[in-house]
């Protein structure tokens, strides 16, 4: 199970095609298992005898990835700085990162626990729900804050062992925590009837066992990066911190934007009727299926070309973005002759209802259009990510938030406009979307030759 050959592959032979897939195909397999948790924790709520607590559930769930996904960071940047460490076959700069990531995981856990009460006030007043949905929710968070310092840790974790092209490792990671919190779910949930508090601790001690298991695991196949973990007063003042903070808050500066283009999404779409909104909200379903699966080239571009700009290779790094980008898109190709031959299997899949299935077929073309338009910006987000080139990331974010917004404008989604569309209809929002996909692919790639121009070796 060990990826510690990697360190052994010559360089000219980190972008073969096979290279990339052994890289890829762990990280497409452990992210679908990521929808899997959030199925299980509603499956289990909604055989309980109060609907509310589905609704509890998935409101404590939005309020906990929101944290998540604002230390996203942890996972992206400590990616980045390790790969380049890691192709300057510097190990000091390899453990830095981890350190880093680790120590503001658990801060950041810690201080979320310690803000338990104003961070179920905040969500009381942002997410207003009914008494009984309220009650559950509060219940959710308050176990839930406590699997935090965890996931955080392994966020940053994950993040070094993808830069170091350990991809397997990972995986085994994932799964187990993914999976332990599905198991737990059944046993606390249907076996001890726990309710709410049973999803939650589920996810509470799926996420601690997992750190605490993977752990010895890593030890033993990196013990030589390793060495100095526990040395922390060298993380706290060796350098490299500019670099660490200025990456990370450019990310999520990056993250905020697309977490507020999936709001204005909903919003603009809840305006078009009930039925029009549950076919959006099954359109991006799919949309993050392909995402999971896309993102498998991307964080491996991100682990070689950090390799390749720590080597200051830039053959290295030509290769990788071709040929990682090119296997991205025979996959966006494959999961676009899926869909379109499988459309009747996987509506009724998602959804039962007539009506919702009707709407779709309308939709289809555009759900057609969502990988082979979306693979462009998976892609170059893992190359400038790998590259540590975060303003390219930011405003390249910011151009395409502006794509996003203008297209809603134009299509008549904040009054009057010139292109507008029927009441009812769902076109112009999903288009809008899909543009934006490409303005994030294509904005980035103009960024490219600044890329270039940091390597010196040809």
């Amino acid at each position: 199970m060990s990826d510690a050959h990697t360190s052994t592959i010559p360089p000219h032979k980190q972008a073969q095609w096979s290279h990339i897939w052994h890289l890829s195909w762990p990280i497409m397999i452990s992210n679908l298992s990521q929808p899997l948790v959030g199925a299980a924790d509603t499956a289990m709520m909604g055989h309980q005898p109060d609907p509310a607590g589905i609704g509890g559930v998935a409101l404590g769930t939005l309020v906990v990835h929101f944290i998540v996904m604002l230390f996203s960071f942890l996972r992206m940047s400590t990616t980045a700085l390790t790969s380049q460490a890691y192709g300057k076959r510097d190990d000091a700069a390899i453990l830095r990162p981890l350190q880093r990531g680790l120590m503001i995981g658990l801060g950041a856990g810690l201080i979320a626990l310690l803000a338990h009460d104003p961070l179920i006030s905040l969500s009381l007043l942002i997410l207003p729900a009914s008494e009984a949905v309220e009650g559950y929710m509060v219940e959710y968070i308050a176990i839930q804050l406590f699997a935090l310092p965890a996931i955080l840790m392994n966020t940053a974790l994950l993040g070094w062992l993808y830069g170091l092209q350990s991809m397997r490792i990972g995986m085994v990671q994932l799964l187990l925590v993914n999976g332990l919190n599905i198991l737990l779910n059944f046993v606390f949930v249907l076996g001890f009837d726990a309710g709410i508090q049973g999803v939650a601790l589920a996810s509470v001690i799926a996420n601690w066992v997992g750190l605490l298991c993977i752990l010895p695991f890593v030890h033993r196949h990196f013990a030589r990066y390793l060495a100095g973990l526990l040395r922390l007063k060298d993380a706290l003042t060796q350098g490299g911190w500019q670099a660490y903070a200025s990456l990370s808050r450019d990310i999520l500066i990056r993250t905020l934007l697309l977490y507020l283009v999936e709001a204005i999404l909903l919003s603009s779409g809840g305006k078009t009727g009930d039925v029009a909104l549950a076919s959006l909200q099954v359109t991006m379903v799919i949309f993050f299926m392909i995402a999971y699966a896309l993102d498998g080239f991307a964080h491996a571009s991100e682990a070689l070309v950090g390799t390749a700009v720590g080597r200051d290779d830039k053959a290295l790094l030509s290769q990788t973005i071709w040929r990682a980008t090119s296997l991205a898109f025979l996959v966006s190709l494959i999961i676009t002759a899926f869909l379109w031959l499988a459309q009747p299997v996987i509506l009724s899949l998602l959804t039962s209802q007539r009506e919702v299935i009707a709407y779709m077929d309308g939709l289809w073309v555009y759900v057609l259009l969502l990988a082979p338009l979306s693979v462009l910006a998976f892609q170059m987000d893992g190359i400038f990510i790998g590259a540590a080139l975060g303003h390219a990331l930011r405003n390249s974010m910011m151009m395409s938030f502006a794509t996003f917004v203008g297209s809603l404008w134009l299509f008549g989604y904040f009054g009057d406009a010139p292109l507008a569309f029927p009441a009812g209809a769902l076109d112009g929002v999903v288009i809008a979307f899909i543009l934006y996909l490409a303005m994030r692919g294509i904005s980035l790639t103009l960024f490219l030759p600044q890329l270039y121009r940091r390597l010196s070796t040809s």
